[in-house]
């Protein structure tokens, strides 16, 4: 260790060195203690040329225990664990099938912390975003797949998904819905909210159209009054909250028609059973008025 101390202070004088006497602020000295600790000052000075005016061209320096930089400060690549990298990359590379690449935490060292994490499970490579507890034990939240891998390509394994403000698609890159599904849907309930539910059929005041009116207009449109039709459907689709009360006030308005026309047959019933009654009256009269003459 003292030995790499020593060679980075020594290529720090060299270029230190190096630059001519007349810039601003130069011919700093460099103290390299009996312990190999090397004391750089404030500020560590670059230049681009060795016979500028200039201040600096590059400026490391301390402030609040911070190291911060003035003017431009770049790389064109870096590698961890490579030397293999491309200009304004960062490569990673771990040291096993499953290699924790980058930790996040607020300020805690060894808790609280969110780890990407890429693992060989075979076809690919996937990355695995995990959270840890104080204790740092961790729990997998998210997995990222490859297509090509064989395996779901995103799979959250906490309770709930939440998507503040925008759409989700399954089966289609362009959902234009909250969520947009390019399949079969299958789930052991479905709870859709509705509004202005259709009891209003049973109100009194509720006008229900006469069975003549409803024949001629099912004559004419090919479908029942207020519902979409099959070209509307196919191309717009329906919509189940809507679709069920529809649905339901179709059969409340069905119920008060079997209502009205039980009440017809009773009628005729009773009609029926007088004329009955009167018939077998009048034959009881003529059978008398028979006997009566023999």
């Amino acid at each position: 260790m003292r030995n790499k101390i020593t060679k980075i202070s020594t290529t720090l004088i060299l270029c230190l060195a190096f630059t001519a006497a007349g810039a601003q602020n130069w011919n700093k000295s460099i103290y390299i203690g009996g312990d190999g600790v090397s004391e750089l000052g404030k500020y560590i000075d670059f230049h681009e040329s060795d016979g500028g005016t200039e201040d600096f061209s590059l400026r490391f320096s301390i402030f609040g225990n911070r190291l911060i930089s003035s003017g431009t400060f770049s790389i064109p690549g870096l590698g961890i664990n490579t030397n293999s990298f491309n200009n304004n990359e960062l490569h990673i590379y771990g040291s096993s099938p499953s290699a924790t690449n980058l930790i996040l935490s607020a300020n805690y060292e060894n808790s609280y912390r969110w780890k990407f994490k890429t693992t060989d499970r075979g076809s690919a490579i996937d990355l695995d975003i995990v959270g840890t507890n104080q204790a740092d034990q961790e729990e997998q939240l998210i997995k990222l797949s490859p297509s090509f891998s064989g395996r779901p390509e995103l799979s959250f394994m906490n309770d709930w998904l939440v998507v503040n403000n925008g759409n989700i698609g399954m089966g289609t890159l362009t959902p234009n819905e909250r969520l947009s599904v390019n399949g079969n849907i299958r789930a052991r309930e479905i709870k859709v909210e509705a509004t202005n539910w259709p009891d209003y059929v049973f109100g009194d005041k509720y006008a229900i159209m006469p069975l003549d009116s409803l024949e001629a207009y099912i004559k004419s449109e090919k479908h029942l009054p207020e519902m979409p039709s099959a070209a509307i459907v196919e191309s717009q689709g329906i919509s189940l909250g809507e679709m069920n009360k529809m649905l339901l006030k179709k059969v409340e308005e069905l119920t008060l028609h079997l209502i009205e026309k039980d009440h017809q047959i009773n009628n005729q019933q009773k009609k029926m059973d007088t004329m009955n009654n009167d018939l077998q009256e009048i034959k009881l009269l003529l059978k008398d008025k028979l006997n009566e003459k023999k």
